[in-house]
């Protein structure tokens, strides 16, 4: 390979773009450029594991990957601008190189395919062509230093030390606030909360350094210096790691099983040709889930969530990057596992490039069985940097090298001028979305303290930035959706307060709409505006009907959903059509045996049909769910068993329908249950006239004041 980059050569005699520098001019801002660089690195390595922000609607991932992107975007510039000072163009090559490289256009490639290409680059896709340049940057940067990669695992693990003394400073504050009755209005020392991003990525994050410690005590004692500082280090670590996993048992986290993981990624590939080859784009893991959950997810204690994130980072490829995404990265562990014998069996292997290895193994092992959060990939690309510059620097060029493409300023020139425009492009889409996101997060905090009118305004602003982001629609549209209700719910409007009323019901449509046109495999999009048009059932004509296709259209998309059949039922029931609502909370039941709300809602739907014998039957596995010895005294349980003796003590009634529905055949078994809730549902302040869901409505100028 490295023959044909240094066949890459024309005619052209060398010529650098600095002639009029000399040489000890040159030598000293090539060592600036040095200096600089090991000083961008250092404050990346630091920085990254523990930089999170608040006044972001994410708190932890956005604000890392944006660190990410400034300072290795400054590091690609220190690279440019090396190789305009040399005239020559370096080209760092290592077994890393063509899968990593390999596995960044995939991801591009999967995002264009995907429903909202902005979304797909701008979350998986934008982050891991950071960590790919700020691998190609490490594994180049001051090769003749060879104090550089100690240097370098040195801020990791000052980084880890430092994550360790906040774990014990909330474990202390566990202790101690309970027998002082201590009070810090403070989320920063509750025992769930970890700059990482949470315990669990915190327990992986130290996990990966641990061996990177003991090959720094390791090196210590070979260079007969003092190990105090890596003995400290490795100190704190496993105090981090002893804290954490207590942590990680009071509070369990919620993953995705790797049986349903599984069964997600392979109806991926079975979707269609370009899904099973490009998966279903970077970021859109959830309408995957939402599409593949398998029926026997539901009898969990977590059938009603849906996971943005696959079980282990090889069936996320899988699912999101496909069969080419997860052979790219299959093809990069291999060349690690090659390259691994070798190594180690050579006498002149140090302990730092052992503890390298070691926390690489880690690493890939660790992302068979778990999640891997931003901070553990993060890492991940470091390590691999710092291998292939520790082999590259140490001369072992059969691995890693650093090739030079001379004579060629056209494509020196070129090369530069087009990573530079793609640096000022993607930072400038990036500090829009930056700043949306903050106005956004604040509209939220407004909304939480019900100041209705910053909401409002502030999600316009956020939407006039960043108007590529279904989330922030879907949350625009309800929120004009309660502001309408709200307004519509005091006495005597004005006829300017009516307008208002009908400006913000059309907005919330309209925002619905688009949300799911960006989206359209969004589930949540589509029972949003389902939400919408069964508010304005009393207000617009047709309502009900596109209340039911949305739900339609939402069930479509998760099939196996079986609060999508209850809230269908729901829909037709204060229709008053009773069979088909029956049917639909049959349907809810069969998906979901042991869903009490199912039960209950179908045996209101059977007495509506004078199914009594039926209703009953329901009602008391309703109540089988339900009541405990604990429950007996609760709300449901009491009205159950009110409702049941009722049945019971009426005579029989003939059917008003000669299709009986069914009722469940099985005997549930008993899980957690929510509060039941009536067939009706919730009720609109919005009141009846006679209009039609309008179809395309302009949003009114300016701001308005409630």
């Amino acid at each position: 390979m490295s023959d044909i980059l240094e066949n890459l050569t024309s005619q052209i005699p060398p010529a650098s773009p600095l002639d009029n520098l000399t040489i000890k001019e040159k030598h000293q801002l090539d060592g600036k450029i040095h200096r600089l660089g090991s000083f961008l690195f250092s404050a990346l390595f630091l920085l990254v594991p523990l930089t999170f922000a608040p006044v972001l609607s994410d708190y932890f991932d956005f604000p890392k990957s944006l660190i990410i992107f400034i300072l290795v975007s400054l590091a690609t510039l220190l690279l440019l601008a090396k190789n305009l000072l040399s005239g020559k163009l370096f080209l760092p090559v290592s077994l890393f190189t063509w899968p990593i490289a390999l596995l960044t256009l995939i991801a591009i490639v999967s995002s264009f395919l995907s429903d909202n290409r902005v979304i797909a680059l701008t979350a998986d896709t934008l982050l891991l062509c950071a960590m790919s340049a700020l691998f190609f940057t490490l594994s180049s940067h001051d090769l003749k230093n060879k104090s550089f990669t100690q240097n370098a695992v040195t801020f990791l693990l000052l980084s880890g030390s430092l994550l360790s003394l906040l774990t014990l400073a909330e474990f202390v504050y566990s202790l101690v606030s309970p027998v002082f009755d201590l009070t810090i209005n403070s989320p920063f020392l509750s025992p769930t909360f970890n700059p990482t991003g949470s315990p669990l990525s915190a327990t992986l994050f130290l996990l990966i350094l641990l061996p990177l410690s003991l090959a720094a005590v390791q090196t210590a004692r070979e260079e007969k210096k003092s190990p105090l500082t890596p003995v400290i280090f490795t100190s704190l670590l496993a105090l981090g790691l002893c804290l954490n996993f207590y942590f990680l048992y009071q509070n369990r986290p919620i993953l995705l099983d790797h049986e349903t993981a599984w069964k997600i990624a392979t109806n991926t590939l079975g979707n269609s040709p370009a899904s099973a080859i490009f998966g279903v784009g970077p970021g859109h893991f959830v309408d995957a889930f939402t599409a593949g959950r398998p029926a026997s997810f539901n009898p969990s204690p977590n059938w009603n969530l849906r996971f943005g994130t696959s079980s282990n980072l090889y069936f996320y490829l899988l699912t999101t990057l496909g069969i080419a995404g997860l052979a790219s990265f299959v093809f990069l562990v291999v060349r690690f596992l090659r390259l691994v014998p070798a190594r180690l069996e050579s006498q002149n292997a140090p302990p730092l490039e052992k503890g390298l290895f070691a926390a690489l193994a880690v690493t890939f092992t660790l992302a068979l069985f778990l999640p891997t959060p931003s901070v553990s990939l993060f890492t991940l690309f470091v390590l691999l940097g710092l291998l292939a510059r520790h082999l590259s620097a140490s001369g072992v060029s059969l691995y890693a090298k650093e090739v030079e493409i001379n004579n060629n300023i056209a494509l020196l020139y070129g090369s530069t001028l087009a990573v530079l425009a793609l640096i000022l492009l993607s930072g400038y889409f990036l500090v829009r979305f930056l700043a949306a996101d903050y106005l956004f997060a604040a509209s939220l905090r407004a909304a939480g303290e019900n100041r209705g009118s910053d909401t409002y305004n502030l999600q316009i602003q956020a939407l006039t930035l960043n108007p590529f982001n279904s989330l922030y629609r879907l949350t625009y549209s309800q929120t004009n959706l309660a502001l309408a209700n709200s307004l519509a719910g005091q006495p005597n409007l004005s006829e300017e307060q009516k307008q208002t009323v009908v400006a913000l019901v059309q907005q919330s449509l309209r925002e619905g709409r688009l949300a799911a046109a960006q989206q359209p495999r969004r589930v949540a999009n589509w029972e949003n505006l389902s939400l919408i048009y069964r508010n304005l059932i009393n207000f617009a004509q047709g309502a009900d009907q596109w209340t039911i296709a949305s739900l339609n259209q939402a069930i479509t998309l998760e099939p196996t959903n079986p609060r999508l059949r209850l809230d269908l039922g729901g829909i037709y029931y204060a229709k008053g059509d009773f069979q088909t609502a029956a049917q639909a909370f049959a349907a809810a039941v069969n998906l979901k045996n042991d869903y009490a709300n199912a039960h209950y809602n179908l045996a209101q739907a059977l007495k509506q049909l004078k199914l009594d014998a039926q209703a009953l039957q329901e009602l008391q596995l309703t109540a089988s769910l339900i009541c405990s010895p604990a429950t007996n005294s609760s709300a449901d349980c009491q009205k159950v068993n009110k409702e049941i003796t009722d049945l019971q003590s009426q005579p029989p009634a003939t059917p008003s329908s000669p299709q009986a529905t069914p009722s469940s055949q099985t005997a549930p078994v008993k899980n957690p249950q929510e509060p039941l809730a009536s067939p009706a549902g919730q009720k609109s302040n919005l009141p009846k006239a006679k209009t039609t869901p309008p179809a395309q409505i302009s949003s009114p100028s300016g701001e308005i004041s409630l």
